[in-house]
């Protein structure tokens, strides 16, 4: 499971890195890698709060994704604000639209794992 988890995490960080970095963006590689890295804790905070409502039996489906929603946002918001500093304005959306996609991803991870 950890493997699976951090395989994806690294991958994942690199082609959004790479298509920063395709698109003429100003930020160095491993800059990226570390705020992509940083702003996944938002999602590992809830994924320890799941944790600790299944263990205590009030977990539901609903919940979950609530959680889940709420670090979702906060990691692709806090992520897409910094990247985007670094593109120019008229490639900015091409540069962020990958990051949505591998919180989204990794959200995926949390509520089904």
């Amino acid at each position: 499971m950890f493997a699976a988890v951090f395989i994806t995490v690294w991958a994942g960080s690199a082609v959004v890195t790479m298509n920063g970095q395709l698109l003429g963006g100003t930020m160095s590689f491993f800059q990226s890698l570390c705020v992509l890295g940083y702003c996944i804790f938002p999602l590992d905070l809830a994924a320890m709060f799941i944790a600790l409502l299944r263990i205590c039996g009030l977990s539901s489906i609903i919940l979950s994704i609530i959680i889940v929603a709420i670090g979702f946002v906060w990691s692709t918001r806090a992520s897409t604000v910094f990247i985007g500093q670094f593109i120019v304005p008229a490639k900015r959306a091409l540069a962020v639209y990958p990051v949505f996609f591998f919180y989204t991803f990794l959200s995926y991870l949390v509520i089904t794992l």
